[in-house]
């Protein structure tokens, strides 16, 4: 099981990163803040309730990628309401971006309300 989940993660990071290029857009700011975060996150976690809260709540939201686990698909774009085209999603590996005590909601990104519960390590 833990070989499919490192497979869903490169796979993930890998999509991502070729989405934002593909679209014009710098892939730095988030998939290298997700890499970081992967490599640093060490002995810092959510507790498992919260965590277990943010993933059923991402299991509910239709930008979810059932195969990969990751916000987004990796092709759909969205256009805010501002005008700008974005991905649709953030693109990071949600068993991973869960288990980050800053970390929320993509919405919370493009101004909508957050899907994930607020509770203990939230900012």
């Amino acid at each position: 099981m833990k070989i499919q989940r490192i497979r869903q993660f490169l796979a993930a990071l890998n999509r991502g990163a070729r989405m934002h290029m593909r679209h014009g857009m710098a892939p730095g700011r988030a998939l290298v803040s997700l890499l970081a975060s992967f490599f640093q996150r060490g002995g810092v976690k959510v507790p498992a309730r919260l965590y277990r809260a943010r993933l059923e709540a991402c299991t509910r939201c239709p930008l979810r990628d059932a195969e990969l686990w990751t916000c987004g698909d990796g092709k759909s774009l969205m256009t805010l309401g501002d005008g700008r085209l974005v991905p649709a999603g953030c693109q990071c590996w949600l068993p991973l971006k869960a288990g980050i005590p800053k970390a929320d909601c993509f919405l919370t990104e493009i101004g909508l309300p957050s899907r994930w519960p607020q509770g203990e390590g939230q900012p």
